[in-house]
């Protein structure tokens, strides 16, 4: 074959394998071909087999990695070695797309097959055998059908170590068979796939899946978990918890707070909700990707509301009746943060004072902690799969985690460190880190704040009623900004159920709620003794209760958080009534009234409540669009036309333009900045409007 042949081919299977999450986990794996020359090409450390292009392909010499095997410079251990074998790993690529690209140091495994293309891979259902107390035993039973000639081979450590034990097998394997094998199970590390033709990898690696989950079709128990010690709950009970717990978690980080994912999968649920899952989950990690992605331990919480069933002293009595007598929702989310907060100083204390990637909430759920969405999705993804091995290596006599003294060093890694650099996320700006809802968000103003909100760095959910036009600007601003930064959600915001639905879907993704937009509104106008009555109640229902359910359920869940900020889009119509234009400044004076009354209420939360009074948004639908407010307010001024309605307003203004959505996204990067503000009015008008 050539090697634009060879590349391509290579290329294609990684893709393949890598989108199969039945073979890779969370873009991990590793992937490489040889070429007829001695170079081989491998997947740089950091991306994705599943997006793999050709520029993210590294050349290398193979010849100078299978030196590195006998290089007595490398024969020690510790952190000198590390450093003079990645050294030795640059200086073996050819001609790299860009010179930061590193190789995997499992580039050496790679090196050491013979076969030309070579997959390592995760499958779930063969680590279930390969981390398994009877992994071994079990692979011996297994038989993988015509042309398979596996092998198994015990836990050694990644690297150079693995390397060379995988030579050892190599030749033992040969000596005894006849030629190399073709597919090595790895304790603890996966599977290792390999063939000159790529048809044959693809055969190979179905024949390994079908064989696998057969054996633990047959052998698993009817309760992997074990015996049940209560029961999931429903869907409803299961909103509350999360919209209840994820906050009090979220708020145990310090700096800009991490996004904190909700795992509630059938597996993950049996898992929190068995009598042995705190004894698996805690028995330490199975495979060095369970390491890198979701830390050593999980912290394990237990479950909610234990500390309110078992009070027994005066003092908590007397807590309790403070907080506003017997089962008192403060009482509960008191005795719950107390109880998380001390599980995560329990958890620092022991860990070195390192915070945890995944939490378990004992009859719950789980949450997955990180930086970004990407970081936490990825953690979920890798800690869902470990609970499925559990599940699988249960049909072969339990699991068997990685001694802890392995399991350590591999955590201090500095290969690890570099793999987990590259994959993870980054946020910047004024709103780095801040969970945002934005109504109305699908168009207009509310669009325009949430594209700027994510500019900053927030993670925003685009809610408003019609769906499918929030979808379109949540996946705008993934394509910007990074994919999960934003969530679309189907609201009407005159719905307490939908507004209550809309901040649980919103704390389930994100772990909590820092920013309440309320800027969904409606506009008509009308002659007083014309106005319909039913507009009139519509646009109440919307601009004023829509504002007052949407700060109603945000509260609890800033005030679990640690505080928040509300702010509602008013309107200079909040100062200063217009012609035709009654039932919108009745709602936008009572806009007013109510930010003031709930910045007292809230207060106490740490939560501030503002709102916003633009000034005429001229360049938007709400006034440009045909039917908008400049041929609305024609017949105010004698039916001039559409640019004569322009041109009187815009006179009014002091400094002779419109308000542009910058300027009111301006304003909100200052009230969520500022510390000593609430139940304020800001005017953004131009000057138009000075009170």
């Amino acid at each position: 074959m050539k090697s634009d042949e060879i590349l391509r081919e290579f290329i294609g299977l990684s893709n393949e394998f890598g989108r199969d999450p039945r073979q890779v986990l969370a873009g991990g794996g590793n992937s490489s071909a040889k070429d007829c020359d001695g170079t081989m090409w491998v997947k740089a450390s950091g991306k994705s087999m599943a997006d793999m292009e050709p520029s993210d392909a590294l050349r290398m010499d193979r010849t100078k990695v299978l030196a590195l095997l006998d290089d007595p410079e490398l024969a020690g251990s510790g952190e000198e070695t590390e450093v003079r074998l990645a050294e030795r790993l640059l200086e073996a690529r050819i001609d790299p797309p860009e010179a930061s690209m590193r190789p995997s140091v499992e580039t050496i495994l790679h090196a050491v097959m013979p076969q030309r293309y070579v997959m390592h891979t995760h499958p779930e259902a063969a680590n279930a055998v390969a981390c398994s107390r009877e992994g071994r035993k079990a692979f011996e039973r297994l038989g993988f059908g015509r042309g398979a000639r596996a092998a198994w081979l015990d836990f050694a450590d990644p690297g150079l170590p693995l390397a060379r034990a995988i030579r050892r097998l190599l030749d033992d394997f040969s000596a005894r068979r006849g030629g190399p094998p073709n597919v090595i199970f790895m304790a603890n590390h996966g599977v290792v796939v390999a063939s000159d033709g790529s048809g044959e990898v693809r055969r190979l690696a179905r024949a390994v899946e079908r064989c696998v989950e057969a054996a633990i079709r047959r052998r698993l128990p009817a309760r992997p978990f074990g015996p049940a010690a209560s029961h999931p709950l429903d869907e409803n009970r299961m909103a509350d918890a999360i919209t209840n717990i994820a906050p009090l978690i979220r708020r145990q980080f310090a700096g800009p707070r991490p996004v904190a994912t909700a795992m509630a999968s059938a597996d993950i649920l049996e898992f929190v909700c068995s009598k042995n899952g705190r004894r698996l989950a805690l028995g330490g990690p199975t495979t060095p990707d369970q390491i890198v992605y979701c830390g050593l331990d999980p912290l394990w919480i237990a479950r909610p509301g234990a500390a309110g069933r078992t009070e027994r002293t005066g003092k908590v009595a007397k807590e309790k009746a403070e907080a506003g007598g017997n089962g008192s929702e403060a009482y509960g989310r008191r005795a719950d943060e107390a109880a998380v907060a001390a599980a995560f100083e329990k958890y620092r204390k022991s860990h070195g004072g390192q915070d945890p990637r995944i939490v378990l909430v004992e009859g719950v759920c789980g949450f997955a902690i990180g930086p970004t969405p990407k970081d936490a999705d990825t953690a979920a993804a890798v800690y869902r799969n470990a609970v499925a091995v559990m599940r699988g290596a249960s049909a072969f006599g339990g699991t068997h985690p990685l001694r802890r003294s392995t399991a350590s060093a591999i955590d201090r890694w500095r290969w690890e460190h570099y793999r987990r650099k590259i994959a993870a996320g980054s946020l910047f700006g004024r709103a780095a880190g801040k969970v945002a809802i934005v109504t109305g968000g699908a168009q207009g103003v509310g669009k325009g704040i949430a594209l700027g909100l994510a500019s900053e760095g927030a993670f925003v959910a685009v809610a408003d009623i019609n769906f499918e036009a929030a979808k379109e600007v949540a996946d705008e601003i993934g394509r910007l900004y990074g994919g999960g930064r934003a969530i679309p959600v189907k609201v009407d915001v005159t719905s307490e159920d939908d507004v209550r639905a809309m901040v649980a879907a919103v704390a389930r993704r994100y772990g909590g709620l820092d920013v309440m937009i309320s800027n969904a509104g409606i506009l008509k106008a009308f002659k007083i003794a014309e106005f319909p009555s039913d507009t009139w109640r519509r646009i109440l229902e919307v601009n004023l209760t829509g504002y007052f359910l949407c700060a109603k359920a945000a509260a609890p869940v800033m005030a679990a958080g640690g505080g928040g900020d509300i702010i509602q889009i008013n309107s200079k119509s909040g100062k200063k009534g217009s012609k035709h234009n009654a039932a919108y400044a009745a709602s936008k004076f009572g806009g007013i009234g109510l930010t003031q009354s709930i910045a007292l209420d809230l207060v106490e939360d740490g939560i501030k409540v503002n709102c916003i009074c633009p000034g005429n948004f001229f360049d938007l639908p709400l006034w440009s669009a045909p039917g908008g407010l400049f041929d609305q307010y024609r017949s105010k001024y004698g039916n001039v036309s559409r640019e004569e309605v322009r041109r009187i307003y815009e006179s009014q203004i002091p400094m002779k333009r419109g308000c542009q959505v910058s300027d009111v996204l301006k304003t909100i990067l200052y009230i969520l900045e500022q510390e000593y503000e609430t139940g304020q009015a800001y005017n953004v008008t131009g000057g138009q409007e000075m009170r």
